[in-house]
């Protein structure tokens, strides 16, 4: 399906949504789209564990005795906008969820939370569930291809502003909002986009939360448009909308935001991360992981290693110099090049478990870290948090080097269902790991998100977690027909 040209970019956006159903999707962004979902429940169940997650679980939860919503990884329940901004921090608690590299945003973590939480609680159908998450990713993803550049040049995060947009148009849509409606839920969220990225100028651990206010933003804008609120129709482009005043006048595109609904599809292009670290950080990782294993590396024969990168992401991933190659927490780490690069040289594989709280590994990885050194080149701003180049030098003179390209390394089927089951192997029991991934691979057969939400807190539905057949909808692959 295609959208014509008329009127603002909210009124193409709510007018392609509302028209949008699962059989105008192309099979593969559908089948992509549920390993997203997957992905982002893992790592938000991975982050659970953490005393943070506890913390925003009991906010979300304080007052709302009686909400609808599942808390991922927790028995309480809260409204839907609670349980959107909880399990929105949650999925980005580690940095270990999904990005859209043209438009520096985290689209998945920003947009599933603000879609489950109202589809649980207005008990929607999982196909309902995969056609709002796509219309919400693509809004993502064209308002941060549009303008999220010069937003993060200006210090203020594509994910939280084009975030909530994106979250709005998706939640509107699991509402089964028409045209004029979605508009009206994407100008109210225009009012609500809002932060800033200094944050990254002391390594403080409350970046993760922004995902969070994010899809809440979206489920308020969605209800307010839902009870006859109107927002702007121009809130994207207007003169005072969201890409002139975050952006600035003259840095955006103004043909992006609605370009090519339909015909082109980002989420393609959004892509899952091997390694629980900031995106920028990933090539790097990558390539001196293949420097290790190739030359079989000993760190104490490493002089020096030299890392190339571009004069935005690479140099705020390695300045200020100090913090960078000895990070004060391990949050903190998960955005610094040179500790990321000497923590795969030192330790030949980067695990989950690196970044525990416990933060035992620092010691002997900043002593290598030190020896990091960066130069800039103008050519690795094109798709800097997409390449990587890593030069080893050793002690008796030998150089090795290598460079990876994170766009051209996409995860498998297995692979993210091998990293869903390490994210929480600690908290389910293999049985309820199967009915988790079985479901969410088989969502547009689910008739009820609700039965398939409740497999999602540690307690609840005992028979349902034994006996696939009473999640609402659901037909166990093994007995599928063709």
């Amino acid at each position: 399906m295609t959208v014509g040209s008329e009127g603002t970019h909210g009124q193409r956006i709510g007018a392609f949504g509302a028209a949008l159903d699962l059989e105008a999707i192309p099979s593969d962004v559908i089948d992509k789209i549920k390993l997203h979902l997957l992905d982002v429940i893992g790592v938000a169940y991975a982050f659970s564990r953490d005393p943070l997650a506890k913390q925003l679980a009991a906010m979300a939860t304080r007052g709302h005795p009686t909400g609808r919503a599942t808390i991922i990884g927790f028995s309480q329940r809260a409204s839907a906008r609670e349980a959107a901004f909880a399990n929105g921090a949650f999925g980005h608690g580690l940095d270990f969820d999904d990005v859209h590299v043209a438009s520096i945003t985290h689209p998945t973590v920003v947009v599933a939370p603000a879609v489950f939480a109202l589809a649980e609680a207005e008990r929607q159908s999982g196909r309902a569930v995969l056609v709002a998450t796509a219309l919400g990713i693509e809004v993502c993803a064209r308002l941060g291809r549009s303008g999220g550049p010069a937003m993060a040049k200006r210090g203020i995060p594509p994910m939280s502003t084009c975030g909530a947009l994106a979250a709005a148009a998706a939640a509107a849509k699991v509402l089964g909002l028409q045209a004029h409606a979605i508009a009206a839920a994407i100008g109210v969220a225009g009012s609500f986009a809002c932060g800033s990225h200094e944050w990254t100028t002391a390594g403080t651990n409350s970046k993760f939360t922004t995902a969070g206010w994010a899809a809440r933003s979206g489920v308020i804008a969605a209800r307010m448009a839902q009870g006859g609120f109107d927002g702007s129709m121009s809130a994207i482009e207007g003169h005072k909308g969201l890409l002139v005043s975050m952006a600035g006048p003259d840095n955006f595109d103004r043909v992006e935001p609605s370009a090519c609904l339909g015909d082109r599809w980002e989420t393609r292009n959004v892509m899952l991360k091997r390694f629980a670290s900031c995106q920028g950080t990933q090539p790097y990782i990558a390539a001196a992981l293949t420097l290790s294993r190739n030359h079989a590396l000993n760190p104490a024969h490493i002089a020096q290693v030299d890392v190339t990168v571009g004069a935005g992401v690479g140099t705020s991933l390695s300045e200020p110099y100090g913090m960078k190659r000895s990070p004060p927490n391990a949050y903190a780490a998960k955005f610094s090049i040179p500790f990321c690069v000497a923590l795969a040289l030192t330790e030949g594989e980067v695990r989950l478990a690196h970044f525990g709280e416990a933060w035992p590994i620092a010691r002997r990885v900043s002593k290598l870290a030190a020896k990091v050194r960066h130069s800039i080149d103008p050519n690795f701003d094109i798709g800097a948090a997409e390449r990587g180049r890593v030069r080893v030098t050793l002690t008796d003179g030998r150089t090795f080097e290598a460079e990876n390209d994170s766009a051209e390394d996409s995860l498998t089927v297995g692979e993210v269902t091998a990293k869903f089951t390490d994210c929480t192997a600690e908290l389910l029991s293999t049985a309820h790991q199967t009915l988790i991934i079985d479901a969410f691979l088989d969502l547009e057969h689910i008739s009820d998100m609700s039965s398939v939400m409740a497999l999602l807190a540690p307690t609840g539905l005992p028979d349902t977690r034994t006996d696939p057949s009473n999640i609402s909808g659901y037909r166990h692959p093994s007995v599928m027909g063709p």
